[in-house]
Parts: C-alpha cells; structure tokens; sequence
C-alpha cells in the first residue's frame, strides 16, 4: 500500500519585518493507494512547499502527515518509503546513466543481484537500455527525465513525488512524456503525487485535481467536475483554454441577464464557458433553449485550426470569449447577440467568489434527449 493522508498541514516562514507570513492553511486530503492526485495552482501558491512537507524536505508548522497508515511527520525522509522527481533532473554530471540509475541503491548497499534486476526491469520499462553509457551532458531533455524517473522507479517504492518534472520540456516532449507516465503509473499501480501548474498535465493525467490558491485548497474533485462545475471564479478562470468568462454587473441597459428572483445583482457574479457562449448576429433571435447574456461587439477573431475564437465586448467593457466552429464567419466590428444555455450557466457570490449551491436558473433534465443544435446565423 502507498496511501497518504494529510489533515490540517499548515506552514508559515518568518517574514524581514517580523511575525510570521502563512503559504499553506489548512490542507486535509486524502490519497488513495493507486491515484495518481495532480496539485495544481499558480507560481507562489505553496504546491512545492506541500510536496516537500511530505517527502519531509521541509517540516510543517502544525498538522500531521501519514504515510501507509503511519504517522511520518518528524520522520527523516529516507524513512518515509517514497522516491521523488525533481523538476531539475537532479542528475550527477560525472555519472552516467547506469550509475545515476543506481545511485540510490549504491547508497543504500542493496545486494548486486537485487541492482542488476531493478534496473534491467526500469531500463525495459523506459527505453534506456542503449543509454546505459552515456553521461547526462549527452543525452536530450526527455532521455534526462526518464533517467531521474528511473531513479526514483528503480528504488522500488510505489510512493513517487513529482515536482513540475516536464517544464523544462518542449510541447511535444511533454505529450509524449504524459503519455508514458500514465502508462506506468497503471502498469506498476504507482500512488503519484504530481505539482504542476501546467492545467492540461493535470487534466490528462490526474486522477483528482487539487487546485491551490493563496495557500488553500480551492477545489478536490476529478478533473470532469473541476472543469464543468468550478467551486470558485479562481478555478474557473484557471482552467480552461480559453478560461470561463466571468460577468459583472447585472442588469444594466444593453447589459447581461436579468438575474431570477432572489437573486442580489450587486452581490453575484455570472460564469459561463466560451464553448457554451452562442453569437448571433444582433436583432436576429437567440435559440430558444437559451438564455439571453447581453449585447455585444466583435473585437478579435481568432483562427485556431480546429477553433475559432471570438472575443466580444460588452457595454461595460467587460469582454466575452466564445469558441465556435472555424467555419463561422465572424467580421470584427459586428454587433452581435450572446446567449448560454441555462444549465451552463455558474453563480459566485461576488465577495467570496464561490459559487452558489443552488443555480436559480432553470436546470435541463438529465434524462432528456438533448436538444439539436441551434444554427449559428453567420455573423458579418
């Protein structure tokens, strides 16, 4: 088994004028043997620091952290029965790849059978068996991370800790490498607790998604349900390429929705995907399955291949991106009309920025056929 669990980790560091300055507060989850749980969030928002807080680099201010069922929180980290991927590789320049592989278990004094067969099965599993004599300066970036991947995989725990290991890769090497991690988590049933602040690793690869802000957790969820139902405007405008729209105020002339009743206009704001976002052109009716989001005009149209992405701006100022079909013809300068299908559509409260737990809009039946695809007017 390769569980954690953390309960109540916070961490402060001094501050130069004094007192203490908190960049976690809080954090309880749980870390099922298995899962593989990316920690996602923004430079600064402390998912390195709550890495290192349970490889034990780093000590917490308060809270626990068990590790298969047992507490580890003062605990050395060579005791906690885990491995760790640095984002810098972390490879010994005068080493070469058979050495760096094995260097843990040099360390240790594993008996030599027991490092010949570790990193004859890591070598097969990663490709590197014709890599074995080359040092680090000759190797590619990708062939680098495998190799620190070997590293921790050749240990032999089924506990690894990743901190971002990809960004200092090209695009495609990062597809490429999601794609084999996930191969390999599955494949050795690895426990992988991954900090990226790359939202399409988390996405992809993850299990859950723990979205950090500020210290905090703002979401815990899959990424289906931290992308279709956000907890937060941070989370909404986090994830998403293009992130969700987020609207205020309401009920202004030529403005967004009016808002149902019971609802505090100054107090609310409105969330909605660009893909969820319809154009028509102004004057000509919305679907009618939708509702209507306000006026607006076209300020950039951008091709994407397989996309279209259309910014708009509302009276206000307040600008709305809608992803459409490439095939839409949009011109920039054209006034047009926005609407969103009801159960599409998020409420935050505007000073917590939360979202509501009970949307006031009509919600579409789960059970019932979908309805067809409105036509998209072309748009000049």
């Amino acid at each position: 088994m390769s569980s954690v669990v953390l309960r109540d980790v916070r961490k402060s560091f001094p501050s130069r004028r004094g007192g203490q300055v908190a960049v976690l507060s809080g954090i309880d989850t749980d870390v099922a043997d298995g899962e593989f749980l990316a920690i996602l969030g923004p430079s600064g928002c402390g998912k390195s620091t709550l890495l290192r807080i349970i490889s034990g680099l780093e000590a917490p201010t308060s809270g626990s952290i068990h590790i298969n069922g047992a507490d580890v929180t003062g605990t050395a980290p060579e005791r906690r029965e885990l491995a760790m991927v640095f984002q810098n590789y972390a490879l010994f320049p005068h080493l070469d790849v058979r050495e760096n592989i094995l260097f843990g278990l040099k360390s240790r004094r594993e008996p030599r059978d027991l490092q010949g067969r570790r990193l004859r099965e890591t070598t097969d599993l990663l490709g590197l068996d014709a890599l074995l004599d080359r040092k680090p300066s000759e190797l590619s970036g990708g062939q680098r991370q495998r190799v620190a991947l070997g590293r921790a995989l050749v240990s032999g725990q089924r506990l690894i800790l990743m901190d971002e290991p990809l960004s200092n890769l090209d695009a495609k090497l990062r597809a490429d490498m999601r794609i084999e991690l996930k191969r390999i988590q599955r494949r050795l049933g690895l426990t992988i607790i991954y900090v990226t602040h790359d939202q399409v690793e988390a996405m992809t690869m993850a299990d859950r998604v723990m979205m950090l802000a500020d210290g905090g957790v703002e979401q815990l969820a899959a990424p289906a349900e931290i992308y279709a139902a956000p907890a937060s405007v941070t989370v909404g405008r986090f994830i998403g390429s293009p992130p969700m729209n987020i609207i205020a105020p309401f009920g202004r002339a030529g403005g967004a929705l009016p808002l149902p009743a019971g609802v505090d206009a100054g107090r609310t704001l409105l969330g909605v995907r660009p893909e969820r976002v319809s154009l028509v052109s102004e004057g000509l009716p919305c679907p009618d399955d939708e509702v209507q989001i306000g006026a607006a005009e076209v300020v950039v149209n951008e091709l994407l291949g397989a996309d279209r992405i259309v910014t708009t701006e509302m009276a206000d100022g307040t600008r709305v991106m809608v992803r459409v079909t490439p095939d839409v013809a949009v011109a920039e300068g054209a006034r047009v009309t926005l609407s969103a299908p009801a159960d599409h559509l998020h409420l935050y409260d505007r000073t917590s920025r939360r979202r509501l737990e009970q949307s006031p809009f009509p919600q579409s039946d789960p059970g019932a056929d979908p309805a067809p695809t409105a036509h998209m007017p072309e748009v000049r």
